[in-house]
């Protein structure tokens, strides 16, 4: 599970293309993890979604606080983008939100499914310095 874990969320790829939509270069990112994983307890799927249900989550939605029932799906991932200084696992929520709210659509368009993003640390809420900005 471990080397699933690291290869989900640690080697990725990152495909470039050119002016002309040509690929050209492909870039393989393996960071150091130095053994940095599992260093501290985690908190079961079921108490982090009664964590989002609270309000207590970050998102790029601009949205309301998701309502029970609404979550669709929830994956254990790592912020690799590059710029943290500690690697922390956190619960990525798939969170259904009407798609009228968006945007103007078509008829068709309403029949789609939308659904936003919310995460919520994976570590025990004791250790976390959340306090300390």
């Amino acid at each position: 599970m471990e080397e699933r874990i690291i290869g989900y969320n640690f080697n990725t790829l990152d495909f470039v293309f050119d002016h002309n939509q040509q690929l050209y270069k492909i870039r393989k990112f393996t960071p150091e993890i130095d053994g940095r994983l599992f260093d501290y307890p985690i908190i079961t799927p079921e108490e982090a979604e009664q964590t989002l249900l609270k309000g207590d989550y970050f998102t790029t939605v601009n949205k309301t606080t998701p309502k029970e029932g609404k979550v669709k799906k929830v994956e254990l991932v790592y912020d690799t983008s590059g710029f943290e200084e500690y690697l922390m696992p956190y619960y990525k929520f798939y969170v259904a939100i009407p798609m009228e709210r968006i945007y103007d659509q078509s008829e068709i368009e309403k029949k789609l499914n939308a659904f936003g993003v919310y995460y919520v640390p994976a570590v025990e809420r004791e250790y976390l310095d959340i306090n300390n900005e």
